[in-house]
């Protein structure tokens, strides 16, 4: 089974519009297809716009491939610019890319990456980059809530110690204190903060 990767952004379509036009056609017709963007409405073609869209490992392998299953009637660009994350996988990153076709060409597909960054996994970047509810973070809004709803989940002996007895800012402090430091994984965190505060407060 392919890992599967999250990815929004803006897309741009540089050609005549009767092509835009086909290409939104197919592109409706083969959801199901990786690289395949999801689009709310048929494009102007030369107007950016919001996509979602899933890759299979990288969505930037999907857009190489994006032009395998249409067929469109004359040459088109498209540029993306993009974020892209799968949670436990170390991928995170964004990109600005262009994948251009031309059915007259001896190589009708050609791809162009103009920035490629790698972005640290951390709550601060996820919450700015638009993951907010793959947060797992000790120090930020989000982090806490979504480790509070986590540990709700499994009914951890930790809740009413951390999110009861203690302000955010102590309960911050103390984990700083304790070196419980980020992570990206809601279970993994949680694990943690039982293991090694389960002595503390159980004693």
């Amino acid at each position: 089974m392919a890992n599967i990767s999250d990815a929004h952004g803006a897309i741009f379509f540089d050609c005549d519009q009767s092509v835009m036009e086909e290409i939104y056609r197919q592109i409706e017709e083969q959801k199901w297809y990786y690289g395949h963007p999801e689009l709310e409405e048929m494009p102007k073609s030369r107007t950016w716009l919001e996509f979602y869209g899933i890759g299979r490992w990288l969505f930037a392998n999907s857009i190489e491939r994006f032009f395998e299953t249409l067929n469109p009637m004359g040459p088109v660009t498209v540029k993306w610019d993009f974020v892209d994350y799968e949670p436990g996988m170390e991928v995170f990153y964004t990109m600005k890319c262009e994948t251009a076709y031309n059915p007259d060409a001896e190589y009708a597909t050609e791809l162009i990456v103009t920035e490629d960054y790698d972005l640290e996994i951390n709550a601060e970047n996820l919450e700015a980059y638009g993951y907010e509810e793959m947060a797992a973070d000790t120090f930020t809004d989000y982090g806490l809530f979504n480790l509070q709803a986590e540990l709700e989940k499994r009914g951890s002996y930790l809740l009413p110690y951390l999110f009861k007895d203690m302000s955010r800012r102590q309960l911050v402090a103390f984990l700083d204190e304790n070196n419980l430091r980020i992570t990206d994984c809601l279970e993994c965190l949680a694990n943690t903060l039982e293991e090694e505060l389960h002595d503390y407060f159980i004693d």
